[in-house]
């Protein structure tokens, strides 16, 4: 039983040499440390101060850094927002929007 218990804990226990090794994998989950150079925050500050503008959008592919950016920004300015996702992965979703463009153009 003894020798059960620590072979268990041997597979499930961390070598310091693997926690330690780069992965190979790259973490697209968001950071709130994006905008160093301080270009998108000067761009969303204008916008904020615009009372034209009711709605600030910001659009592109996955990973591309939308939501870092906001976040970097909020962060800057200790500012707190509502953050709602227009996002689509379902197949009807997709054919749904081709139909929006093609009645659009």
């Amino acid at each position: 039983m003894r020798q059960l218990i620590a072979e268990i804990r041997n597979r499930f226990s961390r070598s310091p040499t693997a926690a330690d090794a780069p992965s190979q994998f790259v973490n697209l989950a968001p950071t709130d440390t994006a905008d160093v150079a301080g270009v998108y925050a000067k761009a969303l500050k204008a916008a904020i101060e615009d009372p034209k503008v009711s709605n600030i959008a910001l659009t592109g592919p996955y990973g591309s850094g939308k939501s870092s950016i906001i976040q970097s920004f909020l962060k800057q300015n200790e500012i707190s927002a509502l953050q709602i996702s227009l996002a689509a992965f379902l197949p009807e979703a997709i054919r749904a929007g081709a139909d929006a463009r093609r009645q659009i153009q």
